[in-house]
């Protein structure tokens, strides 16, 4: 094990949730085929992509993303083909049977990263949640809700601050690694009651594991003000808006470099991360950064999905430590 290499870091959630909205496309594509002998074609296919959002708790709707095609990159079917298009045939509660229940089920998937233009000129990210598969068999009794088992390096701890004061809560940035040895930041919250154990196992620098619970919080809503005469409108024209929190429900012990070795001599990959590769890979987002925003994507219509009236559309992320200390990292 070469610890200046950055191998792909663990991280899966888990949701279930009651079908709000389906925005799922299929359409005809083609896929790049590689053959034993290394060439390379394309053939026709299919795929479907697009969002789904789920009811995950009282007056909480999360969006998960959907990209699939059919013929894999050996020219073989997708083993979970069926699984895909059984998801056209869910039952959302938005444009859905009104007669019968949203359909409820359980997703699995994994995190990564979208870099964006914004409408501003300036390059933002937001988390995508990428669906890996899917089951109807959900139990009525099975409770509704986000978790994300997480493994990364923190890179950056500040207090919460809201209208210049603290909460007692942390803002904590962590970084995931993709599987090309990419880092993409992670925010997530540590909640008063667990800030003395955080801090007295974690500084930046360090690895760890974390479970880390999602949960939607409105904000901006505002309750209409006593008339002079009459009363308010009957709809409320100041609704606000969901945004996402990613809040630590624990956490395991700060993951050590690794002195174990296998038969071979070789060190154990137990999945810490070296500072030192760290700092470079930061070095390298930071530059993958400027270049989107010195030579934007031809595309850009929907490059900026902050811009849109969907309900699919994002929202500010309130897990984000964009702050100017960080901690040497």
């Amino acid at each position: 094990m070469d610890n200046s290499v950055l191998n792909a870091t663990k991280n899966r959630f888990g949701v279930v949730g009651l079908v709000s909205e389906l925005d799922l496309k299929r359409e005809n594509c083609t896929v790049k085929v590689k053959s034993e002998d290394g060439s390379v074609s394309e053939v026709p296919s299919e795929r479907i992509r697009g969002k789904i959002s789920l009811e995950i708790g009282a007056n909480q709707v999360k969006t998960f993303d959907v990209y699939a095609s059919k013929t894999t990159s050996k020219g073989k079917e997708h083993q979970q083909w069926a699984m895909y298009e059984a998801m056209m045939n869910w039952n959302p509660r938005i444009h859905g049977n009104p007669n019968e229940e949203p359909t409820k089920v359980i997703l699995n998937g994994s995190v990564g990263i979208n870099d964006y233009l914004g409408q501003d000129g300036k390059a933002h990210s937001i988390l995508k949640w990428n669906i890996n598969s899917a089951n109807t068999k959900v139990s009525p009794d099975e409770p509704l809700g986000c978790s994300l088992n997480f493994t990364g390096f923190v890179k950056k701890i500040v207090p919460e601050m809201r209208n210049d004061e603290e909460t007692g809560r942390l803002n904590v940035e962590l970084l995931g690694v993709d599987t090309k040895g990419a880092v993409y930041p992670v925010g997530i919250i540590v909640p008063e009651e667990l800030v003395e154990g955080f801090t007295d196992r974690y500084e930046a620098g360090k690895t760890g594991n974390f479970d880390i619970d999602v949960v939607m919080v409105h904000v901006g809503d505002k309750k209409a003000k006593k008339k002079a005469f009459g009363k308010a409108a009957s709809t409320n024209i100041n609704t606000g808006f969901d945004i996402e929190e990613r809040v630590m429900r624990g956490g395991e012990e700060p993951i050590e470099e690794p002195e174990d070795e296998d038969a071979n001599g070789n060190l154990i990959d137990n999945g810490w991360l070296n500072p030192e590769a760290i700092k470079l890979a930061i070095k390298e987002r930071e530059k993958m950064l400027v270049e989107l925003e010195k030579n934007p994507p031809k595309k850009t219509t929907t490059s900026a999905p902050a811009q849109k009236t969907s309900k699919f559309s994002k929202k500010p992320d309130m897990n984000s430590t964009d702050d100017d200390d960080d901690f040497g990292f």
